[in-house]
C-alpha cells in the first residue's frame, strides 16, 4: 500500500502555532476518503456504488473504519452514495435532505448551519450541481481546517471563507481555481478523477486507490 506524506505548515504571527493531532486518510476511490484519528471516522461521499457511470471500483468489506463513524454526502448520485450499502451498517449519515428519506432517523444528523459530529465542526454549504440538492463541506477538525467540494461546478463556498489547510477537490473544479492564481490551501488533493486520468497541478496530491496520506501539522 502506497503512503503519500502530506504536512501542512501553518504559520501564526505573535503565538505559536496549536499542534493538531494527525489525521490518516485512505483513498477509497471517486470522491470516497476513510479519514480517522483512531477514534473516530469521517468517510467522504461513502459508501457508494462500486463502478457506477465507469468510475472507481472496490470492494466494501474491504472498508472497515474505526470507532464512530460520520458518512459526509454532497449528493444522491449512486457513485457517492448507496443506500443500500448504508443500511448494513451502524454508521452516522450527514446529507441532502431528499437523499436521507427513509434512513433511520437515529442515524442521520440534519443539515443546518454548524454541525457537530464527536470533536468535528462541520459547516455545510449549499452549492449548485445541476438540478439537484448538493453540498459542499468545510470540516474543522482537531485544529484543521478542511473543504471537500463535492461535485459542484462553483466555486463560492471555497473562496469566499479563506484559506484551508487541506482541500479535496474534484479535476474540473481544480482547473476553474488555479485559473485564479495559486491556490489558496496548504495541500490540494485531488478526487473524482478517473484511474488513468493526467491532472495538472503543481504541488497536488493525485491519490491512487489504496494510497495512505498523514495529515498533520
Amino acid at each position: 500500500m502506497r503512503r503519500v506524506g502530506l504536512t501542512v505548515a501553518l504559520i501564526a504571527l505573535g503565538a505559536a502555532p496549536v499542534r493538531a493531532e494527525a489525521l490518516k486518510a485512505r483513498f477509497i476511490g471517486n470522491e470516497a476518503f476513510e479519514i480517522t484519528d483512531g477514534k473516530v471516522t469521517l468517510l467522504s461521499d461513502f459508501p457508494y456504488h462500486s463502478g457506477a457511470y465507469g468510475y472507481m471500483k472496490y470492494r466494501f468489506e474491504d472498508v472497515r473504519p474505526q470507532g464512530k463513524v460520520l458518512c459526509l454526502i454532497t449528493h444522491k448520485h449512486e457513485d457517492h452514495f448507496d443506500p443500500t450499502l448504508f443500511k448494513k451498517t451502524d454508521w452516522t449519515l450527514l446529507g441532502p435532505a431528499k437523499m436521507v428519506r427513509g434512513v433511520d432517523p437515529a442515524k442521520l444528523l440534519p443539515i443546518q448551519d454548524l454541525v457537530r459530529f464527536e470533536d468535528m465542526e462541520i459547516r455545510p454549504i449549499r452549492t449548485p450541481h445541476g438540478n439537484m440538492e448538493h453540498y459542499s463541506y468545510w470540516v474543522r477538525w482537531h485544529g484543521l481546517k478542511l473543504f471537500f467540494s463535492g461535485d459542484t461546478e462553483e466555486m463560492d463556498a471555497l473562496t469566499r471563507i479563506g484559506k484551508a489547510d487541506v482541500v479535496f477537490i474534484s479535476p474540473w473544479l481544480l482547473e476553474s481555481w488555479q485559473g485564479l492564481g495559486p491556490p489558496n490551501a496548504g495541500r490540494v488533493i485531488v478526487y473524482h478523477h478517473k484511474a488513468d486520468e493526467k491532472i495538472q497541478c503543481i504541488q497536488c496530491v493525485v491519490p491512487k486507490q489504496g494510497d495512505e496520506i498523514e495529515i498533520s501539522y
